[in-house]
């Protein structure tokens, strides 16, 4: 099972102005359609997918693939269409790649940290993750989002196109975590046997 990046999914919906989007497209749409895997991603995804969506296409004037575009265009106003967006692409995302978008309540459970100071789980884990794996919060929350959901959903991969970052801790994710990172880039073969 596959855990996405938002980097991912954000180039497999634009079709313009994103280097990564065949090679999105090709590898998430071979998972799921000829290797029929099964892809998730974490509410911190989808956050961060669908605010990526919105400032591109209201501040930029950037373009959806054509399935989504024609609908957007629909409404004028910023903010309807980012109501509407943020709708739009997760029901596409569900349905053409049967992306499920997971998360959990006990992530968000506050644990101590040390003596009296407490966090909710999902940040108690980043922190001791954090002086293992060098990474920026936003992807270390990522790893910790898979690691912490790999249980009960049997994710092994973790794809991302941030192989500046994430090519350098690879072989420590996957000691650390059990998680796989696959970077994907432009020229790469399609996907990972499992």
């Amino acid at each position: 099972m596959y855990y996405v990046d938002s980097n991912v999914l954000i180039s497999y919906i634009f079709k313009t102005g994103e280097p990564y989007h065949n090679i999105s497209q090709r590898f998430l749409e071979d998972l799921v359609f000829v290797k029929k895997q099964k892809l998730y991603a974490s509410s911190l995804t989808l956050m961060e997918t669908c605010s990526h969506i919105c400032k591109k296409i209201t501040k930029e004037g950037a373009k959806l693939i054509d399935q989504l575009q024609r609908y957007v265009d629909m409404y004028k106003d910023a903010k309807d269409k980012c109501k509407f967006l943020i709708s739009l692409v997760t029901n596409f995302l569900k349905e053409r790649l049967k992306i499920e978008f997971i998360d959990d309540r006990s992530l968000y459970d506050f644990v101590v940290i040390t003596g009296n100071v407490m966090l909710p789980r999902i940040f108690k884990e980043a922190v001791e993750l954090s002086y293992k794996i060098s990474l920026r919060v936003k992807d270390l929350l990522h790893l910790v989002y898979a690691y912490l959901l790999s249980n009960s959903y049997g994710i092994r991969f973790f794809l991302t196109h941030d192989i500046e970052n994430f090519g350098k801790i690879k072989d420590e994710v996957k000691q650390l975590l059990q998680i796989e990172v696959i970077l994907l880039a432009p020229k790469q073969k399609c996907c990972t046997n499992s």
